[in-house]
């Protein structure tokens, strides 16, 4: 959505990197943005256009049977399942994971919710309503499809060129809407 989730990943793994940590990445399959993969591929962030190797899985029972590490760097978790979140609580590796709270109809994503849930700690990654003139902090967004506010209902849509997103406050999110 614009507000920098990727690109603080990728600065994390690169510092942790710097200290020696067996750092990896991993997301979901649903995200095919950066490619369709299942194992070894690529994410990044828009805003730098930095590319980093990341595993892709169906389950995150693949990543804890197929790739070694100190620590997980998890991308867009809100594409995961609520029960693959659980299993994250076996670890005894540390855990960073990076996503989004809300879908488009502001309701949680349930692998976002569980993770609030449980989580030993949340940060969140502030940025600005995108709507001109308006500086209140982002905290929902919209989907547009063919430049059109989507009010389908349909919670997830993977971004092609026809589908783009915008954050948005809850001020001119629910503007939008009426």
């Amino acid at each position: 959505m614009g507000c920098g989730k990727s690109t603080e990943l990728v600065k994390t793994y690169d510092q942790l990197q710097r200290k020696g940590e067996k750092v990896i990445i991993a997301k979901p399959t649903t995200d095919v943005r950066d490619g369709e993969y299942l194992g070894w591929g690529f994410t990044g962030s828009r805003i730098t256009k930095d590319k980093k190797p990341a595993f892709y899985f169906d389950t995150i029972q693949e990543v804890f049977d197929k790739v070694s590490f100190s620590i997980l760097l998890l991308d867009e978790v809100q594409f995961m399942l609520e029960n693959d979140i659980m299993k994250l609580t076996d670890l005894k590796q540390d855990v960073i994971a990076y996503g989004l709270k809300t879908d488009i109809n502001a309701k949680l994503f349930p692998a976002s919710a569980k993770l609030l849930a449980i989580a030993d700690s949340v940060k969140e990654i502030p940025t600005l309503c995108e709507n001109k003139g308006c500086k209140n902090k982002a905290q929902v967004h919209s989907r547009y499809i063919n430049n059109k506010l989507d009010k389908s209902g349909i919670s997830t849509m993977i971004e092609n060129g026809l589908i783009t997103y915008k954050s948005l406050c809850i001020n001119c999110w629910k503007k939008e809407r009426e």
